[in-house]
């Protein structure tokens, strides 16, 4: 027996969007989601099959290990209280997949900041090396 209001036995389809409950007036106690990179190296995206597909022709899926995810993101995670079954609200991992692109962002930033700064020593370098050069030979 279905323990959601509304379960469905199958995919779904919707000709239009899909959207989740998310005004900022409802929310309290905002916390930052803090090493998104090191907990996302930790999950694997993973292609499978399932276990009770009856079908002869086994479809293939691609998706995350509710485990895998629930021990960085037990938010993420809902364990149904009759099966013990786990889903993923895949919709919420965008909140870590944009801070993950926040933080390779920054990284990027500063990797180009430390290149400019190397490239500049680099060219100071190479004119004291031509001035050493110039008067060495006078």
């Amino acid at each position: 027996s279905p323990t959601y209001p509304l379960h469905v036995v199958g995919n779904i389809y919707s000709s239009g969007d899909i959207t989740s409950f998310s005004d900022a007036r409802y929310k309290t106690n905002l916390l930052p989601i803090t090493s998104p990179l090191e907990k996302i190296q930790l999950i694997n995206g993973v292609s499978f099959t399932r276990v009770d597909d009856m079908r002869p022709i086994k479809q293939r899926y691609i998706g995350l290990l509710a485990q895998e995810l629930e021990m960085q993101y037990p938010e993420l995670v809902y364990t149904d209280q009759n099966t013990g079954y786990k889903s993923v609200a895949y919709a919420n991992t965008v909140a870590v997949l944009v801070e993950c692109i926040k933080e390779l962002s920054r990284k990027i930033e500063n990797q180009e900041k430390l290149l400019e700064h190397q490239g500049q020593r680099l060219e100071h370098q190479e004119h004291e090396l031509q001035n050493l050069r110039y008067y060495s030979k006078n």
